[in-house]
């Protein structure tokens, strides 16, 4: 059964991140894995607000399977797209050039705990305003430094890259259209290739490998990693890249700064997705395929050649401090007033 609050949260997705309004039509992709009645109560919310709601339940696919050109078919067809599950069904390059708001919720058990308390018991306006002020801090920057008690020393040439708020709100027409909740988590996307130097030390987490028991060290020249130190983890962290196609190879491909108070490395309900991304004052860094995501300046794409990528980590480091040029937007895990 879904938390009562649980209303307030799809007034925010549906209306606010969506930008939804009476007589317009919403796709809800969901899967047998995620509790059906988080997308039914998608459905009653969007349906008394006189929006036509559509539920697909999206059956597992293939690993190496192409896009369903049936859903991706419909879902151009919508003004908005709730994302809970079906995620490799959608045609993304699609959805993305025809500007249709979509956010990916993630439906696992728990969801519904987790967004009251990142969004309905937290301002997610002022989140989204401050990720702007950060973003456009990106925008204009042209070198980012970060450093941690841990050891992380990392210098990166960011000159030309454009930042983002990643607030959640797919609508705002100065954002990106394919967003995620919850918010916010701004930063960058790459958009240039050996421009990044020097010892990162994730000291929390790395996505495939799990919590870390004990730091791991990556040293990276010219954008490739060069060496991995650490323990058994720093071990199967080494072995996951190397299983990586390294012919499109990047580090990092994108990374933010997590502003959330409210978000957890781990929900009660040992929830984690990309909740562990939005911790206030980590750091995650992204590598894998070279830019693969789509990055908006302004309402216009920038890099048309993105795609979606077929190989992807992260890793989180937990109290960083952040330079852009010689101003401190982190320090030791803070967020600093811009």
């Amino acid at each position: 059964m879904v938390l009562t609050e649980f209303v307030k949260v799809n007034k925010i997705l549906i209306e606010d991140m969506l930008g939804l309004k009476s007589s317009d039509e919403m796709l809800i992709l969901t899967s047998a894995e995620v509790p059906y009645d988080i997308a039914e109560s998608a459905q009653i919310y969007a349906e008394s607000k006189g929006i036509k709601s559509y539920i697909l339940n999206v059956p597992p696919r293939p690993k190496e399977a192409p896009p369903s050109k049936a859903i991706s078919s419909i879902a151009k067809e919508v003004d908005g797209i709730y994302l809970l599950s079906g995620w490799d069904s959608l045609n993304f390059k699609e959805i993305v050039n025809h500007k249709i708001p979509l956010i990916f919720i993630g439906g696992a058990p728990g969801i519904d705990e987790c967004l009251i308390r990142t969004m309905v018991h937290v301002d997610v306006y002022k989140l989204k305003e401050e990720a702007w002020k950060i973003a456009d801090a990106f925008t204009e920057a042209k070198t980012v430094r970060i450093t941690s008690k841990q050891g992380t020393d990392y210098i990166e040439d960011i000159d030309g890259v454009y930042g983002e708020a990643l607030c959640g709100f797919a609508c705002d027409p100065m954002g990106t259209p394919w967003e995620y909740v919850p918010p916010a988590c701004p930063g960058i996307v790459e958009n240039k290739k050996g421009k990044s130097n020097g010892k990162i030390v994730f000291d929390a987490y790395i996505s495939e490998i799990g919590v870390l028991r004990e730091p791991v060290t990556v040293h990276i020249e010219k954008g490739e990693i060069i060496d991995i130190e650490g323990g058994r983890q720093a071990e199967e962290f080494r072995q996951l890249i190397e299983s990586f196609d390294q012919s499109n190879f990047n580090f990092p491909v994108e990374w933010g700064i997590g502003t959330n108070p409210n978000a957890r490395l781990i929900s009660p309900s040992g929830r984690i997705l990309i909740e562990w991304e939005r911790v206030r004052g980590t750091v995650h860094i992204g590598m894998g395929d070279f830019q693969p995501y789509p990055v908006f300046h302004e309402g216009k794409l920038v890099n048309p050649e993105w795609k979606p990528a077929k190989y992807h980590c992260d890793g989180m480091i937990w109290a960083p401090t952040v330079y852009l040029d010689d101003k401190i937007i982190v320090k030791n895990g803070f967020i600093q007033k811009l």
